[in-house]
């Protein structure tokens, strides 16, 4: 599994650190300055936040993001 890596989506660079925890694997997503949230994939293909107070900027924010890890880690 690839700890760590970067990705771009919609213009804005996010560095992502990946970890196992209870047999799943989690993304934290980070900008060059914090971390936003962590992310995983359920069981029907979609990104949700672990964090349950998370307000994304748009709707689509989450899926973008795990669209991007998703495209990086086939590569």
């Amino acid at each position: 599994m690839q700890e760590s890596f970067i990705i771009e989506v919609s213009n804005l660079t996010y560095h992502i650190e990946s970890y196992w925890e209870g047999g799943s694997i989690y993304y934290e997503v980070f900008t060059n300055c914090e971390k936003l949230f962590t992310l995983h994939k359920i069981s029907d293909g979609t990104w949700i936040p672990r964090e349950a107070n998370i307000i994304p900027i748009s709707n689509d924010l989450f899926g973008d993001i795990g669209n991007a890890i998703d495209l990086h880690l086939t590569f």
